[in-house]
């Protein structure tokens, strides 16, 4: 520091005149340093100001707010009006204004006109985490490992830390934290354990792009130390994005136990888990064939292979190869000349330049066509030796010639027959997909599919080439490079899983372990019956470094005795000291004599994985919540993945704690777009939640596209895709409305189709409820003290037959859901829930209710001029008003606190909104809806009464339907019920006023058929099912030469839309072409157009009549 000042003053003296510059320029900066700071001051002085109007606003509206609350008990009602409040802008900027933490402060906070999700969800689920709602200590801050409620316990299926969530994470996230949410409001001590996946190949691959792109050098050239550094520092910057997403989604994760499958503590874990499982015989090492990603250069797991079908011949590209394409989907036929004679036999295979490898040739054993040359040879055109032809049960008679290529090192099948026969396993590919020179020097150093034009074409020079046809084939890709897959014999680490397999069927058929659906356990056995053992080891660097090492004694050195080349110097331990130990007493030499090199390989990612159960509580060195946690409650992940982690997790727990992981699995199904395709980018239908819960526009859906690594083809198909299914782009729905839909789609065993448009349903839905509540708010007036508890609610406390239905049809909503909750049937939770907020207590209850307080206005003297009109009441029907207006408020208030606590593992954000703006009861101290108790209580059930008004229900269904048939919107009409039932009747006229009012009716006349009442003429007639006939009056009401041309006009289209659905469903390929969703939505479409046909045609036949 003193050099450098020293230089500086010494150039200042040398140069007097560039000092002066200098100086100047230095002034000059801090002249407009100084400007810049004051026109900031001044923008935050602007801000500030603007913030403390919006904010006095927003106090004057809550004021005006809370004077109309108060209006609806009295007075004259006044109107805010709409300057005076301010915008949903506004108060959003007043929202996010809470700090980080802090509970929003709804009381200065006037309650929007009507549901806005991003204002909703601003700020609770900062204030929930730093509140510790989420951590099973809460409220005592201790962990109560005896709780006499209950323990739950679930960890989340690790997301992989390379990706952004998808549309099936938030599916994954929305049943686990409903259920998380139930078990923690009812009281049990409740963990949900969060965490990623270090995901070794996506994560390696996706940072070497990165170095290649931005540095434009391999991990090869970069070195394994420094690359692995590269993917630590990508994971610390990207890592905590998925976190991110997870808040946004509302999980209520305990993010003080986060875990990375990593970190030390679960790193120890799986070093140990080797170890012992190795040490317990079921880890060794064998050459054995394996999947192989040339372009990764390492054996990949059976998940990581996707299956690319082919009708038929087909042109593909390969990674590796440049612009060129090469044909898969053919079956080749060629020959092989018979040793010693004229003849030859003719093979078929999809992989011609596997041949290079060919070791025998395989006929059926009772295939009279080669009986004659079985053990004979036959000459290999490429190779200076012959190969043998053999009989074996497994071939094929009737596929291709019926003669079958055997490459034991190159195919499954032919590696068992191989086996069987002793036959010599010939690789004939190095690791990098090229030719080896050793099997092949011909073709020696090509890349295998230019290798596979080429011996194509020596085959035809040979003239041993015979046809080639198209085929359809499966071909296996790596899902992380894209590649063709080879299978390839290497050495590897291997976990042989036979008997945590048996141990694992016997727990599913002992009823131990429930695996849910029921429909999965028959893939749970099928897979674990045939059980083969698992190659766990990678040849990656990002991972967990295998805990083996190679020894080489005194004087053997990599040039004498090449690594890995003697299969009986691997050994084992947990640290190089104690491997050393081990080699050296087997061996019989000196420790210190000894040198080990640690096999470079990693383990699957599905190794560290299937420990996570217990791994993250720090086994195998336990601690309390290992002891409280362990084994979890439930596991609940996507049905794909059963075998490749779920089986897995249930192996290495029973091998190494000698446990089940989990009592319960409930696999959710796969989601696809609306049209049952499975999501894909190419196609242009991935949805991420993220764009669901706030919206997107089309040009935004096309930008994310832009963003990704789509070729020009695939590209332009996924934009056409998305202007014809996005339109308009995605409406913001919230998070909410989509946990909800995602919930509502769950039906055993079906794959999820996706419709964007069902989630806009429960975001109007949201807005129901907002709606409900506001009118509560009003109604229940700012003085309103809600009873302590609610057991005061009885048939004697004034509680109308209406009030005490409601509150039958909320018991009824309670026990449904938590049956749903209790039975993972989530069609039963979210249709009981949203029925009875929807159907009966928004669209009956609170209609039914309006009269009784408007009669309580006219008791009060405080009716408007409009209501105003009733005659004089006596003090008596005073009493009674006001009685039955406070009984509805206690009925309400329950049905709303008890409504939104039934609702909020569902819906935590608007829920905890709407929560928090209700008065709480005296008895309470309850700070957030997330630590509120589940309802339970069933007390108000009464089946009786519901009984009598399904029947009120069944005619005010009628009433409407008529309504809007043949009226006007908001016509009002006389309506003749002619009943053929007396106990339908005697239902009916119990509840005649609350029908007349809720169908919004002139007058309502309920008559027994018996009485001979004459209905008057000009009405419409629908017939109640078994009980009667209603007649709607619309003579004297509507234009009958209109609404006849009308209802022409309606039978028309109708009947043309019929008839193209008959046609469509009448095809002869409509049962194998169309997905079963869409074919049941076409049958009702049918019904529902041939019901409209007969309504219609009865409308004509009426407005004929009334024309004359």
């Amino acid at each position: 520091m003193a050099d450098s000042a020293a230089a500086t003053t010494s150039a200042a003296a040398v140069d007097p005149a560039q000092a002066a510059k200098i100086a100047e320029r230095e002034a000059r900066k801090k002249e407009k340093a100084a400007e810049a700071a004051a026109r900031a001051e001044q923008k935050k002085q602007k801000e500030a100001e603007k913030a403390a109007a919006v904010a006095a606003k927003a106090a004057a509206a809550v004021t005006a707010d809370g004077a109309d609350a108060a209006d609806a008990k009295g007075k004259k009602k006044k109107t805010t009006a709409a300057s005076d409040k301010p915008s949903d802008e506004e108060i959003l900027k007043l929202v996010q204004a809470t700090p980080a933490g802090s509970k929003k402060d709804l009381a200065n906070i006037p309650m929007l006109d009507g549901y806005n999700p991003t204002i909703v969800e601003s700020s609770w689920y900062s204030w929930w985490e730093k509140s510790g709602f989420f951590k099973p200590e809460y409220p005592t801050g201790k962990l109560n490992q005896n709780n006499p409620k209950g323990t739950f316990m679930i960890c989340i299926p690790p997301p992989n830390v390379t990706g952004a969530l998808h549309i099936g994470h938030a599916l994954t996230n929305a049943v686990q934290d409903t259920l998380v949410r139930w078990h923690r409001m009812r009281g049990e001590t409740t963990l949900w354990n969060p965490g990623t996946d270090h995901a070794g190949i996506a994560t390696q691959v996706v940072v070497e792009k990165k170095l290649a792109k931005e540095r434009k050098i391999t991990r090869h050239e970069l070195g394994r130390e420094a690359f692995v550094a590269e993917v630590w520092k990508w994971k610390e910057q990207y890592g905590d994005r998925i976190c991110t997403q997870l808040r946004r989604l509302g999980s209520s994760y305990d993010w003080d136990r986060n875990v990375f499958t990593m970190d030390p503590k679960l790193s120890n874990a799986v070093n140990e888990a080797f170890v012992q499982l190795h040490e317990k015989g079921y880890i060794y090492r064998s050459e054995r064939l394996v999947n192989w990603s040339c372009s990764l250069k390492s054996a990949i797991s059976d998940l990581e292979v996707e299956a690319l079908e082919l009708p038929g011949r087909t042109m593909l590209s390969v990674p590796g190869h440049g612009d060129r394409k090469y044909e898969f989907g053919v079956l080749v036929s060629f020959a092989y000349k018979i040793e010693g004679s004229g003849e030859e036999i003719v093979v078929a295979t999809t992989r011609i330049e596997t041949m290079l490898g060919d070791s025998a040739i395989a006929v059926h054993p009772q295939d009279e066509r080669y009986k004659h040359l079985v053990g004979k040879r036959a000459v290999h055109p490429f190779r200076a030796d012959t190969i043998p032809i053999i009989a074996d049960d497994f071939v094929d008679r009737a596929f291709g010639t019926g003669a079958v290529k055997i490459t034991p090192a190159h195919d499954h099948n032919d590696y068992e027959v191989g086996k069987r026969h002793s036959l010599p396993f010939l690789t004939m590919l190095n690791d990098d997909g090229t030719i080896d020179g050793r099997v092949a020097p011909k073709f020696g150093g090509m890349k295998r599919f230019d290798a596979r034009n080429a011996v194509m074409a020596e085959l035809k020079t040979l003239g041993l080439f015979k046809e080639v046809k198209d085929n359809p084939m499966s071909v296996p890709i790596c899902q992380r490079s894209k590649d063709v897959v080879e299978p390839l014999i290497k050495p590897q680490w291997f976990c042989n899983c036979d008997d945590m397999a048996k141990r694992s069927v016997a727990a599913v058929k002992n009823g131990d372990l429930r695996i849910l659906p029921a429909v999965h356990e028959k893939t749970w056995y099928h897979w674990l019956d045939n059980i083969r053992d698992w190659c766990i080891s990678r040849q990656l660097w990002w991972g967990h470094r295998i805990p083996a090492y190679y020894v080489r004694t005194a004087g053997e050195t990599p040039d004498n005795h090449q690594f890995g080349s003697d299969s009986t110097r691997w050994f084992v331990g947990r640290t190089p000291e104690a491997a050393r130990e081990i080699a050296a007493a087997k061996l019989g030499v000196a420790a210190d004599s000894l040198t080990l090199e640690q096999d470079p390989d990693v383990l699957d990612t599905w190794f560290s994985s299937a420990l996570f159960p217990f791994s993250i509580f720090g086994w195998p060195n336990g601690g309390a919540d290992f002891e409280t946690f362990f084994p979890g409650s439930l596991l609940e992940t996507g049905a794909d993945i059963l075998f490749f982690w779920v089986a897995r997790m249930v192996f290495f727990s029973l091998a190494l704690t000698d446990k089940l992981p989990f009592k319960d699995v409930y696999l959710h199904p796969i989601v696809r777009d609306a049209q049952g395709r499975k999501m894909s980018k190419t196609l242009g239908n991935v949805i991420d939640p993220v764009d669901v819960i706030q919206g997107i526009s089309l040009q935004g859906l096309n930008d994310s596209l832009a963003g990704g690594n789509l070729d020009p083809k695939e590209y332009e198909r996924a934009l056409k895709n998305q202007k014809e299914v996005y339109p308009q782009g995605i409406p913001e729905c919230g998070t909410d409305a989509l946990r909800f839909a995602l919930l509502s789609y769950l039906t055993a065993g079906r794959d999820i189709n996706l419709d964007v448009t069902r989630v806009t349903v429960y975001r109007f839905f949201c807005n129901k409820l907002w709606n409900a509540t506001k009118f509560a708010m009003a109604n229940l007036g700012k003085d309103f003290v809600p009873a302590a508890t609610e057991s005061h609610l009885t048939a004697d406390s004034g509680e109308s037959k209406i009030d005490q239905w409601i509150l039958s049809r909320l018991a009824n909503a309670i026990e449904q859901a938590n049956n749903g909750m209790r039975n993972y049937d989530f069609p039963l939770l979210t249709s009981s829930i949203h029925g009875f907020w929807l159907y009966e207590l928004c669209d009956v209850y609170l209609e039914a209710i309006k009269p009784v307080f408007r009669l309580e206005e006219a008791a009060n003297g405080t009716a408007s001029a409009s209501t105003s009109t009733a005659p004089a009441m006596s003090e008596d029907e005073k009493i009674a008003a006001r009685k039955a207006a406070r009984a509805a408020r206690d009925t309400l208030y329950t049905c709303l606190d008890t409504g939104l606590r039934l609702l909020s593992p569902i819906m935590p954000f608007v829920t905890e909104e709407l929560y928090q703006r209700l008065p709480r009861r005296a008895s309470e101290s309850i700070v957030s809806i997330c630590v509120a108790a589940y309802p339970e209580s069933t007390s108000y059930r009464n089946a009786a009464l519901e009984a009598d008004f399904s029947s009120a229900l069944e005619l005010l269904r009628v009433i409407r339907s008529l309504k809007t048939a043949y009226l006007p919107v908001k016509a009002k009409a006389d309506v003749y019920v002619v009943s053929t039932n007396d106990a339908f009747k005697a239902a009916a006229d119990q509840y005649r006023a609350v029908i007349a009012n809720l169908s919004a009716s002139s007058s309502l006349t309920i008559v027994a058929k018996s009485e001979g009442f004459a209905v008057p003429e000009g009405c419409a007639m629908e017939t109640l099912s078994g009980s009667g006939e209603v007649h709607l009056m619309v003579k004297g009401l509507v234009d009958a030469q209109k609404e006849l041309d009308r209802f022409n006009e309606r039978l028309k289209t109708t009947k043309q839309s019929l008839d193209k659905l008959l046609k469509l469903v009448a095809a002869s390929d409509y049962e194998q072409k169309v997905p079963e969703n869409i074919r049941q939505t076409n049958d009702e479409r049918i019904k529902t157009a041939q019901a409209d046909i007969v309504t219609i045609e009865r409308g004509i036949a009426m407005y004929e009549k009334m024309r004359v």
